[in-house]
């Protein structure tokens, strides 16, 4: 019987020198629907991704994508569970040797044994679908921010994949793009059946689409829900981040000696 939950992590830990990163975090990711995972900077949203992904391999703790555990993977399994898999990376990462069509067909090509005119009919259709057929044959430096971010959306659907993972879709749009990046993301999850996993700081867009939401600090999840049980959530630090206050639990000023200490040393 097929899970519930798409994505089951457990105890993950991970260090990058004396950097804690993860320490036994533990979140489950439910089927269908688009999840976030948000928090302050630094506290490993994009890391979390590149570990479901199986580019990063942690220290410790399982992460089981459809019952597998990624973790465990040989390089010949990850390569197929990564068919599965749709990214859209933060700076689009689109190949600037090749043009629109190329970009989006090139998924297809790795993975698939389709006919040439197959991979053409399903390239037409994933730009459609984006908004973009008519800029097929554009070199990336041709596009737009907003564009580009459209195209490498096109490209992480070419495959129609199970898990969707966005990695801050809005950093660098303006409002026009991001309004259509957030249309996009509630369309293609749903057209698709599929289920998106989003890493944001834009509090309010992602509220806007998000069916759940994780908020990580300090290596673990520290509240999750849907995002209005967060809004008024009676947690400090959750609060101060879903609302955006300048100071609270995390200080606005980093820690220092007493001000009138400090003027009077200096004078001293």
């Amino acid at each position: 019987m097929e899970s519930e939950y798409l994505i089951e992590i457990e105890d993950l830990c991970l260090t990058r020198g004396e950097k804690v990163v993860f320490d036994g975090l533990t979140m489950r990711v439910p089927r269908g629907g688009i999840t976030a995972v948000m928090g302050p900077s630094g506290t490993g949203k994009t890391t979390l991704l590149r570990v479901i992904g199986g580019q990063v391999r942690p220290d410790r703790g399982s992460v089981r994508l459809n019952g597998a555990d990624v973790c465990r993977m040989s390089r010949a399994e990850l390569f197929r569970a990564r068919r599965d898999i749709g990214m859209l990376f933060q700076s689009s990462a689109l190949f600037t040797d090749m043009d629109v069509f190329e970009n989006v067909a090139f998924p297809m090509r790795v993975h698939t044994d389709l006919p040439e005119d197959t991979i053409r009919d399903l390239v037409i259709m994933k730009l459609n679908a984006v908004g973009l057929r008519g800029a097929r044959d554009l070199m990336p430096s041709q596009l737009s921010g907003g564009m580009a971010r459209r195209v490498a959306l096109a490209r992480a659907i070419a495959l129609d994949p199970d898990l969707i993972m966005y990695d801050e879709p809005f950093t660098g749009q303006d409002p026009i793009a991001m309004g259509v990046i957030l249309e996009l993301i509630k369309q293609l999850n749903d057209a698709l059946g599929a289920s998106s996993l989003l890493v944001s700081h834009d509090i309010h867009e992602t509220v806007e689409i998000a069916d759940y939401v994780f908020v990580l600090a300090d290596g673990k999840v520290i509240g999750e829900g849907a995002p209005k049980e967060l809004q008024q959530h009676q947690n400090r630090r959750i609060s101060q981040f879903m609302r955006g206050d300048p100071d609270g639990p995390v200080p606005f000023h980093y820690p220092a000696d007493d001000l009138q200490y400090d003027l009077l040393s200096e004078a001293g």
